[in-house]
């Protein structure tokens, strides 16, 4: 699949609540979780750009999506989460295989959807806009095409990292 017509955008903007601390600047083998995202994206090749405030605030994630989509010049944009540190190329040319034409897709585990990555058509953007101004903000509510993931690759790529022990978790797996 080419990826010349990919934004990758990673929301790095969050209240980090649980964390009680920027969750993009908690520093991981000498680089923060941020950069370690990067690192690992590095090879799709394409745009990456960092969203840390939304146009549309206090929307959660759907927030940071309308910025992305009003921000893109590309007709595809794959969104990640910056506590998401295991996510790589791999898993991201994964979803765009599967995806299709589909205008957003991600994978699901079980009956459970992963919200991120997140590959969404910047055709979605006004039906993105029009579900914040009804204040329906949950990601797993937008017409996501989903693609299983068995429970391995889920501890491979799908750890989210929201809390102190979370993140002492991550340190003790990846040494």
């Amino acid at each position: 699949m080419k990826t010349r017509d990919l934004t990758l955008f990673i929301l790095a903007g969050g209240l980090s609540t649980r964390m009680g601390r920027d969750k993009a600047r908690l520093r991981l083998g000498g680089r923060t979780l941020l950069g370690w995202i990067r690192e690992r994206i590095a090879p799709m090749g394409v745009t990456v750009r960092v969203i840390r405030r939304d146009i549309v605030p206090r929307c959660g994630p759907l927030g940071g999506i309308v910025t992305g989509l009003a921000r893109c010049r590309t007709t595809r944009a794959v969104f990640l989460s910056c506590d998401m540190p295991l996510v790589d190329a791999r898993l991201l040319r994964r979803l765009m295989r599967a995806a299709g034409d589909a205008p957003a897709a991600c994978f699901r585990r079980g009956g459970e959807i992963e919200p991120f990555p997140l590959l969404i058509r910047r055709e979605m953007l006004d039906d993105i806009r029009a579900r914040i101004r009804r204040r329906e903000l949950a990601v797993h509510r937008l017409p996501l095409r989903r693609f299983p993931v068995s429970h391995a690759e889920h501890r491979r790529w799908f750890l989210n990292v929201n809390t102190p022990s979370e993140f002492a978790a991550l340190k003790r797996q990846l040494g």
